[in-house]
């Protein structure tokens, strides 16, 4: 029993990371409405703790994304043999992609992008709790919770793909 638990929780954990990661749209687009035309240069990810409170909606939405994206090629390498070798480190790996999306978030320098943002980084750590719950605690009742996270998870993706692409 608690071998499915674990296969159906990373499986599941991995999949709603990358159906919601891929929500989100490109950070390169040829048709930016609303630029900032300032003179400060969209940030690379590396300043992004130093990005401008009136940064516009595309810049701050490039950093978050490249979060997003990095996360999802950390979720891409969840997997059962690794959950059932080391779960602590399958659920911390999962945390640390969390996390980066909150950090991107909380430097963003638009407050319409961080408050979507926000919404995208809760589902994720939400999705972090139920893999610490099923994977170390061996809780079987968080597994009641994955669909009504999933939902969340999607809308709030969704509804930051809107917020990038009307900026």
């Amino acid at each position: 029993m608690n071998r499915r638990i674990i296969a159906l929780t990373v499986t599941t954990a991995a999949v709603f990371g990358l159906a919601a990661c891929s929500s989100a749209p490109a950070a390169d687009t040829d048709e930016k409405k609303g630029t900032d035309t300032s003179t400060s240069s969209p940030s690379t990810g590396s300043d992004s703790d130093a990005a401008p409170a009136d940064q516009s909606v595309n810049e701050a939405c490039e950093d978050v994304q490249k979060a997003i994206a990095d996360a999802g090629s950390q979720f891409q390498s969840l997997d059962f043999e690794a959950a059932m070798a080391d779960p602590q480190a399958t659920v911390d790996q999962f945390k640390t992609a969390a996390d980066g999306i909150g950090q991107a978030v909380s430097a963003a320098g638009n407050d319409e992008v961080r408050a979507a943002g926000e919404a995208v980084h809760s589902g994720y750590v939400k999705l972090a709790d139920i893999l610490q719950k099923a994977l170390i605690e061996q809780d079987t009742s968080v597994m009641a919770d994955l669909s009504s996270v999933q939902t969340e998870l999607t809308e709030s993706a969704q509804n930051f793909a809107e917020v990038c692409t009307a900026g």
